[in-house]
């Protein structure tokens, strides 16, 4: 009896790990988000989310945290998605927030929480709330990020001066000491930087950034990890700025030529005809002349650099490996894809992410999805949701 009970025991436990093990997950070619029911039944999704631009991260011990970034508070779930407790308020105090984001945790038991960038402020709490150590930046301040032995990294960026075809930008990748306040810079990096084309007095378009972005992540072991997403190398930092390691994404870019110009320039103005269909008949002309005498006159190919940035999100997975979600030159409707890396930067595979019965986007300025010991969480809508309303959303692996 008692060894038919070990016998169980141990293959219970194997196939728990076989379950368990992501990289297995990932070689399916394609995983599908599928809700865990009744998680966070007894919420109301409608009152919690009124806005959008919601960041959120998952504690080791399964409880989630989201930034309310427009109501300048925080929201603490527990692992089974049930609502606990709000703090904070917007404010300037010890504990108050200016449109917070960019959680992370610290240590295994802190929360960090980035703000408002010209806030120049990261706030520091404990797993209940209680304010631990406000952190004042030297510049404005991007993307904070926790890594180990008390040190956050940052991304501060300056507009540098004007060109024909956006903005040249300065970036800093910053690594803070939180005890002692000392900085360092580890890299100074300069791109362009484009967000909208404007179209007529106080209107414009708004535009993705083509020309390349800088995107930090907190690697399992509390390092930081650094890409450029118009390149393929990611370099990884130790908490004292030194570099570890690096690795090559060796993701072929795809070129912008006009055959991709035209797709999207058609999509833009599909766009257009919705808008200018949605409005009253005062403002229809406007719409109308934009599409018709503004639009064919503009030199799209100053939105984009040779070819498309390689990705546009990096995320960490509870095994350490690097998710990096890439460019395709797909426009409408496009299927999502990530390419998986080991903690040591080899190549494992590409994975695509079908979003099953919900909808958004992955989005590098609020985080929305998380992969964790329990499951991928994130901070979805239904499909087909003519209200859009965002809930809190939990798929098993």
């Amino acid at each position: 009896m008692k060894k038919t009970l070990v016998i169980a025991l141990l293959l219970s436990m194997i196939g728990s790990l076989i379950w368990c093990d992501l990289k297995a997950y990932y070689k399916r070619a394609s995983i599908t988000l599928k809700g865990v029911e009744n998680f966070g039944e007894n919420n109301d999704w409608e009152e919690l989310f009124v806005y959008p631009y919601n960041d959120m991260t998952v504690a080791p011990d399964g409880t989630i945290f989201v930034a309310i970034n427009r109501q300048h508070h925080i929201y603490k779930f527990d692992k089974n998605g049930n609502f606990l407790k709000t703090f904070g308020r917007k404010g300037q105090g010890p504990g108050d927030f200016y449109h917070p984001d960019n959680l992370t945790i610290l240590e295994n038991k802190y929360l960090v929480i980035g703000e408002y960038a010209s806030n120049r402020r990261i706030t520091i709490l404990d797993l209940e709330g209680k304010c631990i150590k406000v952190v004042r930046t030297k510049k404005n301040n991007f993307y904070t990020t926790a890594l180990k032995k008390n040190r956050v990294s940052y991304l501060t960026i300056r507009q540098h001066a004007e060109k024909k075809n956006g903005y040249q930008t300065k970036s800093l990748v910053i690594i803070k000491d939180i005890d002692s306040g000392m900085e360092k810079i580890l890299q100074e990096i300069t791109l362009i930087y484009r967000s909208s084309i404007s179209v007529g007095p106080g209107m414009s378009v708004s535009l993705d950034n083509y020309f390349g972005e800088v995107y930090l992540a907190q690697t399992i072991e509390g390092n930081l990890a650094v890409g450029i997403s118009n390149q393929r190398e990611i370099k990884i930092y130790s908490p004292e700025g030194e570099v570890i390691h690096s690795f090559d994404l060796k993701i072929t870019p795809i070129p912008v030529d006009r055959k991709y110009i035209k797709k999207y320039k058609d999509g833009i103005l599909e766009d257009l005809k919705k808008k200018g269909e949605k409005t009253m008949n005062s403002t229809r002309k406007f719409w109308h002349d934009l599409k018709m005498k503004v639009f064919p006159s503009y030199d799209f190919l100053t939105i984009f650099d040779k070819h498309l940035p390689l990705y546009y999100e990096i995320l960490v997975d509870k095994d350490g490996n690097f998710l990096v979600f890439r460019y395709t030159d797909c426009l409408k409707n496009c299927k999502t894809y990530f390419q998986v890396y080991s903690n040591k930067g080899e190549f494992i595979c590409e994975t695509e992410l079908d979003k099953g019965n919900y909808d958004f986007e992955i989005d590098r300025r609020f985080k929305n999805i998380c992969f964790t010991d329990e499951g991928i969480f994130g901070l979805f809508m239904n499909k087909g949701d003519e209200d859009e309303i965002i809930r809190l959303v939990k798929s098993k692996f």
